[in-house]
């Protein structure tokens, strides 16, 4: 069995994933220092070495945007991942008194969108042309209610 952890992201954690979503390695390397500077973030390890990240880049008082980046090697982890991602995303929100967070998801990924709403994202939004490489995404959205 493989073992888990977690640890404060790194942009240098980035050279362990390929680019995704549009991004040249160049492009996603500089994205990663700028994620890095952008707010809270965690790389999951396994067995000593990422596979994973994810964060929250902060706009300004109250509003945050979630991001990840994740290798295949963590589907055998889904339920894991899922539970950790969750209680991590309640504890940022919380601890940083955000009132709105939001995900963007390329439009095409089925599963990326599932796992949203499992996430507890919702208020679907297209954004066309979004993509550095022009690909369609949507929007999502968690909206603290007051009281």
């Amino acid at each position: 069995m493989s073992s888990l952890s977690l640890m404060p992201f790194r942009a240098q954690h980035a050279w362990d994933f390929p680019p995704q979503n549009g991004f040249t390695r160049a492009g996603m390397l500089a994205m990663a220092g700028r994620l890095e500077a952008a707010g809270p973030g965690f790389t999951v390890l396994m067995d000593g070495e990422p596979v994973g990240a994810a964060g929250m880049c902060l706009y300004w008082a109250g509003v945050g945007e979630a991001w990840t980046m994740f290798l295949p090697e963590l589907k055998e982890h889904r339920i894991w991942l899922t539970r950790t991602t969750k209680r991590v995303l309640n504890d940022v929100t919380k601890a940083l008194n955000l009132h709105r967070v939001q995900i963007a998801v390329r439009a095409d990924q089925e599963i990326n969108k599932c796992w949203a709403l499992v996430l507890g994202f919702s208020n679907p939004l297209p954004l066309p042309k979004y993509g550095p490489d022009g690909a369609d995404f949507v929007m999502y959205s968690r909206i603290r209610e007051e009281g």
